[in-house]
């Protein structure tokens, strides 16, 4: 996802103009998993949200990965 956000903004006039931040481009471009690449949203409505954890925050990762386990299941 980052790499393909890096990528979006070298290659694509209009989202480098946006000049957004990683945790900011959700709200104008969605993820596609399945061709991982990111594309322009036709509506504007965020559900979604972004978490950004340092690789070295092992509590608070792991805290993450179960609110995220416990969304999922409801």
């Amino acid at each position: 996802m980052l790499t393909e956000f890096f990528r979006l903004n070298a290659t694509q006039i209009e989202a480098r103009q946006l000049n957004l931040l990683y945790k900011e481009f959700p709200k104008h471009y969605v993820w596609d998993g399945q061709m991982k690449t990111w594309t322009k949203r036709k509506k504007g409505v965020v559900i979604g949200r972004l978490c950004i954890v340092n690789p070295m925050e092992n509590e608070r990762k792991q805290l993450i990965k179960e609110d995220f386990c416990r969304m999922m299941m409801t």
